[in-house]
This record gives C-alpha cells, sequence and structure tokens, in this order.
C-alpha cells in the first residue's frame, strides 16, 4: 500500500479510539493534540522511506517484523503490509546471531550497543540479498525491540570480488617475475613484499621484515647509500639504477639493483621499490669486459707480433749467414783445435740468439712450426724433469690425466712454453718451494671460451702451481704483455711470458692466471685434444748427410745465397742459385728434368715464394720444393705445404739439421 492510505488508517483507528473515550470534553479537547502528533508521525515516516538504508523494527524475542522503510520494501520486493504479517527469522536467517551478540552487549556493557555484519536477506522471488547491517537492542516499558539499519552491498562485494582477483593476479605476476618488490610506509619500513624480495633479505617468510627497515640487510659500507637513496625517492618522486650490498644467509653478498617510486596509499606516502638479483647480469658485465680487454688485448699482441716477426724474420736472416759460415769452419778438417774451441762458442751465441728469435716468433700471429699429435703427459713429464736436474731447490710433484691425452702442438714451442712457466715459479720462489704439475681432461662449454674466441669441446689442461710470492692485480692483469717484467732487466727480456700466450693461442688453446700476493700463482693452459694417433718424436741426427743431387736455392737475400751455396757444395751438391722468383722460374724451365729440389725463399719482392711454387707446379707437377724462411711455419707457408710442398726449414739452419733435411725429402717419393 502507499504511505497516504497507510497515513489514514492510522488516523482512523486513532479517531475510534478517542470516540471511545466517552467524555466530550475529553475527546474535543485531545482530538487537535493527537492530530498534530499524527502529523508529526507522518513527515517522520516520509523522512525515513527518503532513507537510502533499509530499515526493520522487531520485536523481541519474537522477531514479529513491526515496521520497515520503504527502501526495506523495495529491497526485498514487498509492500509494508506484506513484510509486517513476517519474522525476521524468514527473511534474514543468518542474522540470529547478529541479534544474540546485540543483545548480550546491551545487557553486560552499552544500553546502546550497535553491532555490524555481513547478512544474506531473501527477496520476495527467493533471491539473496548481501546487506551490511547494524542491531540494535532497545528496551521499552512494553518489551524489547530490534532495530535494524542496512544497506545492500552486492555491487561494493562484486567490485571487492573483482579487486580481490585482480590483486590476486598482479601479485601472482609480480611472484613470478623473479623481481623483489617491496612497499616501504612512510616511516622507510617494510608494508608488504613479494617472495623474491624476502628471499634477497635472507629471510624465508614476509612476517620476519614486515615492519622493520631494509638497512638491516643491507650491508653496512651501503648504509649511508640507502638513506641517500629514500631522500632521492622524497625529494624528486623516483629513483632510478641505485645498487646495493644485500647479506644474506651465512654472511653470503648479495649484489642488488634498485628503482623506487613515491606513491599513495590510504592517505599516506610510501614508497613501491623494485629490485633485482644483479649477480648474473654483473658476471656478465664483468665477461663483456674481459672479452672487450681480451680483444684490444688481441689486438695490441697481433700489432707486437707483427713488429716482433719482421724483426725476427731479419735476425734470422743475418744469424743465418753467421751460422751457415760457422759451420763451414766448423767442419773444416784442417781448422787447428784452438779456432773450433771459438767456433763452438759462437755456436753457442747463435743458439742462444735463435732462442730469443723463435721467443719473437712466439708472438706473430699463427707463428707454429711442425704441429703433429703429442703425448702431453709425456711432454711435460719430459720438460719437467730437464729444468728439476739444474733446479734442485725447487721441489716438483706431479698428477698426470689417465688415459689419453694428446693435443697436435709443435713439440718445441711448447717446451719453451713450460720452460718460460717453470722459469717464472722459479723466481717466483728465491728461497725455494714447490712446483705443482698437473694435466687432466676436460670439456670447456661456451661460457668458459667464448671470451677468447674458441669453440666448446674437449680440451687438455696443463695447470703450473707454485708457492712463491704471488702477484697483486694489477701486475696479474699485465702479466702476458710484451716486454713488460717486474724483474731487472739483466735477469730477462719480458718476452718469456708474452711469447707463451703467443704460442698457446696460435695452437688454438687459451692461458690464464691466477695469483694472489703471497700466495703463489697458477697458470693454466688449455690445449684442443686430438684423437689422432701420437706421432713419437724422432732422435736427433748428428751425422752429416751428403749426396751429390742438383739443387736450385732460391733467396733474395745475396748473403743468404752466397753462404747458402757453400753449405750445399760442401755437402757435395750441384747448385743452380736465383735471387728473384722470375729467375727461379727461368732457371727451372732451362733444367726441366735435371733439378732434384728446390730450396725456396718464402718471403720474397716482386713475386713471393707461394706464386713461384705455383709456377714451378705448373711446369713440373713432380717438382719438389723445400721452403726455408726466417719466419715461422705459419698460416702461409702451412697453405704452400698443403699444396703439395714437401716441407719447411727455420732459419738459422746448420749444416747438420740442412743436411739431414734435404736426403729426408730427395729420398721420399
Amino acid at each position: 500500500m502507499g504511505r497516504r492510505s497507510d497515513s489514514g488508517n492510522q488516523w482512523e483507528r486513532l479517531r475510534e479510539q478517542i470516540i471511545g473515550l466517552g467524555d466530550r470534553s475529553i475527546r474535543k479537547s485531545y482530538y487537535p493534540q493527537l492530530r498534530e502528533r499524527l502529523g508529526e508521525l507522518e513527515r517522520l515516516r516520509q523522512l525515513l522511506d527518503r532513507i537510502h538504508d533499509m530499515m526493520v523494527i522487531f520485536e523481541l524475542p519474537s522477531g514479529r517484523i513491526r515496521d520497515v522503510n520503504q527502501s526495506a520494501c523495495t529491497l526485498l520486493q514487498y509492500d509494508r503490509q506484506g513484510l509486517l504479517q513476517m519474522t525476521l527469522s524468514k527473511l534474514c536467517p543468518d542474522l540470529a546471531r547478529g541479534i544474540a551478540d546485540a543483545h548480550e552487549m546491551s545487557d553486560h556493557h552499552d544500553p546502546s550497543a550497535k553491532q555490524a555484519l555481513i547478512t544474506s536477506w531473501i527477496t520476495r522471488d527467493g533471491r539473496y540479498v548481501p546487506v551490511e547491517v547494524t542491531v540494535r537492542i532497545e528496551r521499552r516499558a512494553d518489551g524489547s525491540q530490534g532495530i535494524v539499519v542496512g544497506r545492500e552491498i552486492g555491487d561494493r562485494l562484486k567490485a571487492e570480488k573483482i579487486l580481490t582477483e585482480s590483486e590476486a593476479k598482479y601479485r601472482a605476476l609480480i611472484e613470478a617475475t623473479g623481481i623483489g618488490f617491496v612497499i616501504l610506509d612512510h616511516h622507510g619500513r617494510v608494508a608488504d613484499a613479494n617472495g623474491e624480495y624476502v628471499r634477497l633479505s635472507g629471510h624465508r617468510r614476509l612476517d620476519q621484515i614486515k615492519g622493520r627497515s631494509p638497512q638491516e640487510w643491507i650491508s653496512q659500507r651501503h648504509h649511508q647509500r640507502w638513506r641517500d637513496a629514500l631522500a632521492a625517492c622524497q625529494q624528486s618522486g623516483t629513483i632510478h639504477d641505485f645498487g646495493f650490498e644485500f647479506v644474506s644467509s651465512g654472511d653470503r653478498i648479495i649484489p642488488v639493483d634498485m628503482l623506487a617510486t613515491l606513491m599513495e596509499r590510504q592517505g599516506q606516502s610510501v614508497v613501491l621499490a623494485l629490485c633485482r638479483d644483479a649477480t648474473e647480469r654483473r658476471r656478465q658485465k664483468r665477461e663483456r669486459e674481459e672479452m672487450a680487454r681480451r680483444f684490444q688485448d688481441a689486438q695490441r699482441f697481433e700489432s707486437i707480433g707483427t713488429l716482433a716477426g719482421g724483426i725476427a724474420h731479419d735476425f734470422n736472416n743475418l744469424l743465418m749467414g753467421i751460422q751457415g759460415r760457422t759451420s763451414l769452419l766448423m767442419f773444416d778438417e784442417n781448422r787447428p783445435a784452438k779456432d773450433l774451441e771459438h767456433l763452438r762458442g759462437i755456436d753457442v751465441y747463435i743458439q742462444s740468439a735463435t732462442k730469443l728469435t723463435r721467443q719473437l716468433l712466439g708472438l706473430a700471429k699463427g707463428g707454429k712450426y711442425e704441429v703433429v699429435p703429442t703425448d702431453i703427459n709425456e711432454l711435460v713429464r719430459k720438460t719437467a724433469f730437464m729444468f728439476g736436474r739444474t733446479k734442485k731447490e725447487v721441489l716438483i710433484h706431479e698428477s698426470y690425466a689417465t688415459g689419453d691425452a694428446t693435443a697436435a702442438v709443435d713439440r718445441g714451442q711448447m717446451e719453451q712454453v713450460l720452460l718460460n712457466l717453470f722459469i717464472n715459479a722459479w723466481q717466483a720462489m728465491p728461497a725455494g718451494g714447490d712446483l705443482y704439475l698437473e694435466t687432466c681432461n676436460m670439456t670447456l662449454d661456451a661460457r668458459h671460451v667464448a671470451p677468447f674466441g674458441l669453440k666448446p669441446g674437449r680440451f687438455i689442461r696443463i695447470s703450473v702451481t707454485d708457492s712463491g710470492i704471488g702477484m697483486d692485480e694489477k701486475t696479474r692483469r699485465r702479466v702476458f704483455e710484451p716486454f713488460f717484467t717486474t724483474r731487472s732487466m739483466a735477469r730477462g727480456t719480458g718476452l718469456g711470458l708474452a711469447s707463451a700466450y703467443g704460442i698457446v693461442t696460435n695452437h688454438g688453446g687459451m692461458i690464464t692466471v691466477y695469483s694472489e700476493p703471497e700466495r703463489g700463482s697458477t697458470f693454466n693452459i688449455y690445449l684442443p685434444a686430438s684423437v689422432s694417433q701420437v706421432v713419437q718424436e724422432p732422435l736427433p741426427a748428428t751425422a752429416i748427410q751428403r749426396g751429390s743431387e742438383t739443387l736450385l736455392l732460391v733467396d733474395d737475400e745475396a748473403m743468404i745465397l752466397k753462404v747458402g751455396t757453400e753449405m750445399l757444395e760442401h755437402l757435395g751438391y750441384r747448385v743452380l742459385e736465383a735471387n728473384t722468383g722470375a729467375k727461379a722460374i727461368g732457371i727451372y724451365s732451362a733444367n726441366l728434368g735435371q733439378v732434384d729440389l728446390v730450396i725456396l725463399d718464402m718471403i720474397m719482392p716482386e713475386m713471393s715464394g707461394g706464386a713461384v711454387f705455383d709456377r714451378l707446379r705448373e711446369i713440373d707437377p713432380t717438382v719438389k720444393v723445400l721452403l726455408s724462411s726466417g719466419y715461422a711455419l705459419n698460416g702461409q707457408a702451412g697453405e704452400i705445404i698443403q699444396r703439395g710442398c714437401v716441407g719447411f726449414i727455420q732459419k738459422p739452419f746448420d749444416l747438420v739439421t740442412l743436411s739431414q733435411k734435404i736426403r729426408q725429402f730427395l729420398t721420399t717419393r
């Protein structure tokens, strides 16, 4: 029913009650007052019906509804008369607990106490409507009554559900990112954080860090940086790229990068910060820096190697002239014994100079000589034995790889590398000490070999460790630089370790060093493993072998051409000479079928040794050519040998070596 008819009924009931009083004077005096009160009730009713919240008045303990406002009727889809015929338990079964609690509060505490709770009300069509209500119990002379005031919260619950689901989704995303997420309250203390941040802080649960300052797990040396970061965030509203060190369990240091922004939360300024474990990023940064440094070193070494190779080549040509004439004089049977003593002394000096040029050539790119599959265990054992015979104050400890430990190397060069490392260790132990040698087979992945420009695979590692004085970081970084030495020039040239670096690199390997002051040094050599059969090292030749064949000697250096011809003729050969490539081709063509071997210089002006070899092969596919050079057997010489050249001889060479080489190739079909 509408409000007007309902008010009219109330007026009629009141009128009938007044008429029933019997006394006309009483009826006449009270009738206006009662009508005025009825108007007030009408206005109050209108006011209550305009209230958005529902209101229900019920009797206690029966729960019968005594009155409702229009909002309750609209929400529950009943008219007022319909609701007045119902009990509260039928409309809201789950309100009984709230009424009991409110009743108890009224009895023992505050007579006007209210009890707030979420309830479900049943509409006329059977739907359940969520309503947030407050319940108040009133004591009256005619009995207790309860008043329920409530507001429908379906939209709010839907919004809260959406918000809760959204928060759960975003928290799941935050947990899955692997990035630490933390909210700091206006005091700079942890208000909330995800699992990754808890882990970074060195804890297991959020409750272990909630309410605490992150400064507690930031390393002490970064405390001021943390305070500066918070101040900067408060001032500018955001900060980027702040780095800290978190001290985790077991005092493990975790580098952390952080960015943060200032935001409002529940009326207060809070800091939202994202933190990332920077361990891997900093490792990658160090690797990039190391790769860049190695690339720069490689470029510098290549430039120095080119210079050193050119110097060594020219120096070897000079030594060739001295070596050749010394050899001729030493093998003169009529030479007095006193002269022989001086000649042997000169030969020793030549050998020392040759070792120096070999060190220079070791810096040159591609500076390899005769590479053959070699048992690395045996090579290290033999070199250590030779070194140990002269350095008794050094105690050598050896541990060798079990099984196959084969690598393709030039034995002479690798012996030079090992001796350089042994001597370096000996000089680092002036009072004697321990030298530990170890070999082992291992497989290296791309992460280990990429900084050196190598391919992953199987390697043979040779470790040389001493108990000497060690090196600081500055010295360690420069230890492979050419001509760098911590000793006086009287005790070294600074080429030993630089040469070792160049030789190992030229063999497709890598060499590293680890050292700390007063804790010794460890050099690790990694050589690509080989599956080829080990080639046994031939016994050194000592006797001169002679012949009578015809040889063509080609060299642009007049000194080499003259002394070389004399050496060959001393061995019994017929010698044809050519100081240019063009002349060599002409002489060979003019003597086609008569030249048994061509000794060809590789580096010549106008026409290189490689070009001459190709022309000779066109003239005579069966031609035998022995390459000769002051350079090492590098890429260019190797390519010529692969095209069919019979062999290579390194300048300077003596009469015995030359005679052995010639006979080796002349007797080869």
